[in-house]
């Protein structure tokens, strides 16, 4: 993650910086990625050209343990060497919530309409209310229209459910 922050960040240059050009030869010659030490040295100089960095990671929750430590210790050390602000999306984890106190925290929820609309949209690949959007939806549900059977769900679920109905309406129909 910390290497495509690089990539964005000095493809908004006017030239590549030096550091990076010498180990992108370095390296490619054995044919290796570059260690953690080396890109963050690398994006520390990358990033001292700008005066302000706008980093947004969405879904903050979803790396390993370690990788996510890792990373948000080293947006952290952005956040204070070089103006960096962060916009980080994640679902509630305490060690996550604990590195982030202080910091300003917006709940944000799907609403019911919003899934459903989600819903029909994925599970039928057309606009809401077409009859055979319609159709799909009602043979599985002895009436029932799928959409307020799962926008009850927790809305986390919402891909796994969409993705568990086409698997059954592609096999059971």
């Amino acid at each position: 993650m910390l290497a495509t922050l690089i990539k964005q960040l000095s493809g908004q240059q006017a030239l590549l910086p030096d550091i990076l050009r010498d180990l992108y030869e370095q390296k490619k010659k054995i044919n290796i990625r570059p260690s953690l030490a080396e890109i963050s040295k690398a994006l520390a100089v990358v990033t001292a050209s700008y005066s302000r960095i706008f980093i947004i990671v969405d879904a903050l929750d979803e790396p390993a343990d370690d990788s996510r430590r890792m990373l948000l210790s080293k947006i952290f050390d952005l956040q204070r060497n070089c103006k960096a602000s962060l916009f980080a999306t994640s679902r509630f984890i305490t060690e996550i919530e604990d590195r982030f106190k202080g910091s300003i925290v917006k709940e944000i929820r799907a609403a019911s309409e919003d899934i459903q609309r989600y819903l029909a949209w994925q599970v039928c690949g057309g606009t809401p209310g077409t009859a055979k959007e319609r159709l799909r939806y009602n043979h599985w549900g002895r009436g029932r229209d799928v959409r307020n059977t799962y926008s009850c769900a927790i809305p986390i679920l919402m891909l796994t459910w969409v993705q568990v109905y086409r698997f059954c309406s592609h096999n059971f129909t």
